[in-house]
């Protein structure tokens, strides 16, 4: 937790009492027509079988004792309109952006004074924060460039490269 390890920042935290649907929505709420935002949701290990995709829809509700998660691109279904994946090729938009290991690999006090969208504790002293884009970026090589651009100036894990990335989301369990 901040304030406990000289290396982590004494940044001042809140939390907010917010289910995954809602956060869900705050953030994209200028979704590309025919785009849809994708989660994965998975009980108990995360290590162990495959990971199911699920394209988030207005009842969707994603249980609190799993490890839930958010991509920060939205998707089209294939060209045949039967598939919808997480794929470079069904790109439509990137809604936000990632700085990951913040607290552990990249200390917090790199933000300055900039404040993020939102800031999750993934594990002890480790963070994940959002920046929310106030209008989508369509252009894929550009929403590329910016993800690459983050990770050239050492405010993201180099792991977190791509346009498709999973993001934690705020209810859920580290398996």
């Amino acid at each position: 937790k901040p304030g406990t390890d000289p290396t982590v920042s004494t940044r001042p935290t809140s939390s907010l009492n917010i289910q995954n649907h809602e956060f869900i929505a705050a953030i994209f709420q200028r979704i590309p027509p025919n785009a849809f935002a994708a989660v994965c949701s998975k009980p108990g290990n995360p290590e162990a079988g495959g990971w199911r995709l699920k394209q988030v829809t207005e009842t969707m509700r994603l249980s609190n004792e799993a490890n839930n998660y958010l991509n920060y691109s939205s998707f089209c279904h294939s060209e045949d309109g039967n598939t919808f994946n997480v794929r470079k090729e069904q790109f439509v938009a990137i809604h936000f952006l990632m700085l990951d290991d913040l607290g552990t690999k990249i200390p917090i006090d790199r933000l300055g004074n900039f404040e993020p969208s939102w800031l999750i504790e993934t594990s002890p002293g480790n963070f994940q924060a959002g920046i929310i884009l106030d209008k989508p970026i369509t252009d894929r090589l550009e929403a590329e460039y910016l993800v690459k651009s983050l990770i050239d100036a050492g405010l993201c894990d180099p792991g977190s490269s791509g346009i498709c990335r999973w993001a934690r989301l705020p209810v859920g369990i580290n398996g």
